[in-house]
């Protein structure tokens, strides 16, 4: 895996704060390339994109940072045949 995880607090009920390194893709301006991420207590503080040597061993086949994934796929199938679910 290419990305990294680092830096979350040693001390409990203190917030946490991690630095994500991967392949980010964000499709509200349609960007996506190697950056770095802060999480601090589960909000997104900071994104760096990388480039040249930061860069170096991150690529779109490795870690993965990007919204979340909803899947919209289903079925309704009433009345009957639930059990084909």
């Amino acid at each position: 895996m290419s990305g990294t995880t680092v830096g979350a607090s040693a001390s409990v009920g203190a917030p946490a704060s991690t630095t994500l390194r991967g392949w980010a893709v964000d499709p509200a301006v349609g960007r996506e390339g190697a950056a770095e991420l802060e999480i601090s207590d589960g909000i997104l503080v900071r994104l760096t994109w990388l480039e040249g040597e930061s860069a170096a061993g991150i690529a779109p086949g490795g870690t993965l940072i990007a919204p979340g994934f909803v899947d919209l796929h289903a079925h309704f199938r009433e009345p009957g045949n639930e059990d084909a679910e």
